[in-house]
């Protein structure tokens, strides 16, 4: 019986047979890709999952012994990046406080024997503490005056607040003062030092009886974190099989000190070499200056050069293994950065461009889409597919004066408004400039007379397409 079925269903039973061995030879050798959804690295076969697997490479390892006191400890006790932020809006408060003080001033100027009210440079310190109390009680506040003082060089024998806050008193613009003075940045790159050291000076003159000081005895160790590894971080050269990491350097991945630092010669990770005075939470205390034995061990490894260790021993170490996973001999390993992160961060901070800074980017984005950066770049594809994001960024930011979107148009008007005179030459420039974009927009033109007008304003290299968009 069972025959007779299989004699006569011998056609289907053979087709099936057939189909189920496609299925099983599809799914081993899968040449299409339908049953592998694994995302691959550009130009390889090599999967990105199998590249996030390696998890934390470690290519270097430092090992040191630290001091730390429990003085130093309240000196560093602060979150730099939070200390920066409440720095900056303290020093925008108190520019905006010396606007309204030169107003109240005016106002007491127009008033007959108004001579002994007035602000002079022997009074703003008390003027300025009367009429803004919050301001000069902020823990910054010295701090500010001290930065602004040595950005201007002023002498360290002079009355420090008077000469600070008369010379903010005497800017002529301060209105603009944020968006259109260099020395702002100066005065906010100083003031972690400043507070350091204001903070070291007032610990010295309360004469600190207690005091705890360990020894640290640890290790850090720096490499590759592949854990969030992307495509975007990876580009293979194969004409130059050259490997590009991009955006993706060594960093810190872990540092510690044990309880013993080597155990079989009974040498301590910890060791408290002075306890003195009288302390009420020594657990406490201890663990703050524990903690900042640490962090100086970081800081120290840094200092000893661990990450550019970590950065030549990577290259090396990637160069083999991604010449086993292409089977092919690889010529070098590089880690470049994108050299536009650092002028949109500028460019940004106040999230408008500019006049001045629009016509740094109106050049800087000629130059690039046709020259190579060498003290960037070595790769001209790299360059232009980091110009591109950064144009897109760009697009994202206000354009002076006024709401609109920055971009070729936005950016010749912040230049034409502001000396608030529109000239006959800036009409000319500025019509012909919209009557382009409006052809540019007329479907009924074709791409090449788009890419001829386009490079009326802009000679792009020909591989740079994308940059078309910019308009």
């Amino acid at each position: 019986m069972i025959f007779s079925f299989i004699i006569k269903n011998i056609k289907t039973i053979i087709d099936g047979l057939i189909v189920a061995a496609l299925i099983v030879a599809f799914s081993l050798w899968d040449p299409f890709g339908f049953f592998n959804s694994t995302p691959k690295l550009k130009d390889t076969p090599v999967s990105l999952r199998s590249i996030r697997d390696i998890g934390e490479l470690i290519t270097a390892e430092y090992y040191g012994e630290v001091i730390e006191s429990l003085k130093e400890s309240m000196i560093y006790n602060f979150d730099s990046v939070q200390l920066n932020d409440e720095a900056e809006d303290l020093f925008i408060d108190l520019i905006s406080s010396i606007g309204f003080l030169k107003e109240y001033n005016d106002s007491i100027r127009k008033k007959l024997f108004s001579f002994k009210s007035r602000v002079k440079k022997k009074n703003i310190d008390r003027k300025f503490a009367k009429h803004f109390p919050e301001i000069v009680s902020d823990y910054l506040y010295n701090s500010i005056l001290t930065s602004v003082a040595e950005v201007k060089t002023i002498s360290e024998n002079a009355e420090i607040e008077n000469e600070v806050l008369w010379y903010l008193f005497n800017i002529p613009d301060l209105e603009n003062y944020f968006e259109t003075n260099s020395e702002v940045t100066q005065v906010l790159n100083k003031i972690n030092k400043v507070y350091i050291a204001h903070r070291t000076d007032s610990l010295d003159k309360e004469k600190i009886k207690k005091q705890i000081v360990y020894v640290g005895r640890g290790w850090v160790k720096a490499g590759m974190n592949f854990k969030n590894f992307n495509e975007k971080n990876f580009w293979y050269n194969k004409e130059r099989q050259i490997i590009y990491f991009r955006d993706f350097d060594p960093q810190i991945l872990n540092y510690d000190i044990n309880p013993w630092f080597i155990p079989e010669k009974k040498i301590k990770g910890f060791e408290l070499i002075v306890a003195t005075g009288k302390i009420k939470n020594p657990l406490e205390e201890s663990t703050k200056v524990k903690i900042r034995c640490k962090e100086k061990l970081r800081t120290q490894a840094i200092e000893a050069g661990i990450l550019e260790q970590a950065k030549e021993n990577a290259r090396e170490s990637l160069k083999h293994l991604f010449s086993v996973l292409l089977d092919t001999e690889i010529e070098d390993v590089i880690f470049t950065r994108n050299k536009y992160d650092y002028v949109y961060k500028e460019v940004a901070r106040d999230s408008v461009v500019n006049r001045d800074e629009a016509i740094m980017l109106d050049i800087l984005i000629k130059h690039d889409c046709i020259v190579i950066d060498t003290a960037w770049y070595d790769d001209f594809k790299i360059q232009l597919s980091n110009l591109t994001g950064f144009i897109d960024k760009l697009k994202k930011l206000k354009a002076f004066p006024g709401e609109l979107l920055f971009n070729k148009t936005t950016a010749l008007s912040a230049g034409m408004f502001d000396d608030s005179v529109f000239s006959y030459n800036e009409f000319v420039v500025f019509d012909s400039l919209l009557m382009h974009l409006n052809i540019c927009n007329n479907s009924k033109f074709s791409f090449n007379i788009k890419k001829q007008l386009f490079e009326y304003y802009y000679t792009p290299n020909s591989d740079f397409n994308k940059i078309y968009d910019y308009l």
